[in-house]
Parts: C-alpha cells; structure tokens; sequence
C-alpha cells in the first residue's frame, strides 16, 4: 500500500468515528454518513497512484449525496423513534414532506456532479445514458 494512504488511514477512521456520533446534534448526520463512505474513491485513488486527482473529489462529492439522500429517505421511517430518543435528523426537523425534498435535490446534485466527471473525463457518446438520469430524477420528483 502507499505510504500516503497509511499516513491518511487515521483520519478515514476519525471520519468514521465521528460519524456514529453526529445524530446527538446534528440533524445533519445523514450527509456524515455519506461523507464516510464518499471518501472511499478519493482513498482507493490515493492509495494506488500515492496522489490526489480533483476529479476524485467530483466522484467523492456524487458519492458522499447519494448515501446522503438515500440516508434522508430511510430515516424518514424513523421520525417517532428520533423523537423519543432525542435524536436529530432531516425529516425530524423539517419534517417528512421536506425532507423528500430535500432528498431529491441530494440526488440532483449527484446527477449534476457525475454528468460534470463525465464532461471532464471525455467521455463521449454517453448523453443518452445522462439524458435518462436526469429524465429519472424528473420521475421520482413527480411521484413524491
């Protein structure tokens, strides 16, 4: 392994440490989570070229929303629970209805971030695969 990704290995542990904590004050807790496991392409990318790329941190970013969002949908099952445990969350504080919303705009911006990765990479021909994407965050938003 690289030594860089040793050297990092603490701070990855600290982020997951951290993260078990963050629902005692922070309604924000479900973005930790994502951030816990968005590191990983940015870890994986260290730990084979001993580098960072930028576009590592696009993906970490699209990663770190996606865990996030899906973590606000899931914790809307939770609100009475959060209630009666005194915990904090997304649809406990703004309630299920925004927090929905809320969700969806998450997972827009990781649309919006992997459709900037792919602009950037060079990818071509791959508009159609875009196009349906966003024509599915469009879908959800209408069922919700």
């Amino acid at each position: 392994m690289n030594p860089l990704a040793l050297k990092l290995a603490p701070v990855a542990i600290a982020v997951l440490f951290f993260y078990s904590y963050t629902k005692r004050f922070t309604n924000w807790s479900h973005l930790f989570l994502g951030f816990a496991l968005g590191i990983s392409p940015a870890a994986a990318w260290i730990a084979i070229t001993g580098g960072l790329d930028w576009r590592m941190l696009i993906l970490c970013g699209a990663v770190t929303l996606w865990v996030g969002g899906f973590d606000v949908l899931y914790a809307c099952q939770d609100v009475e629970f959060d209630k009666n445990a005194g915990l904090y969350s997304i649809p406990k504080r703004f309630g299920i209805a925004s927090a929905l919303q809320i969700a969806r705009a998450m997972h827009v911006g990781v649309v919006a971030l992997l459709s900037w990765l792919r602009t950037d990479l060079g990818c071509p021909g791959r508009h159609g695969q875009e196009l349906r994407l966003w024509l599915r965050c469009w879908l959800t938003s209408t069922l919700w």
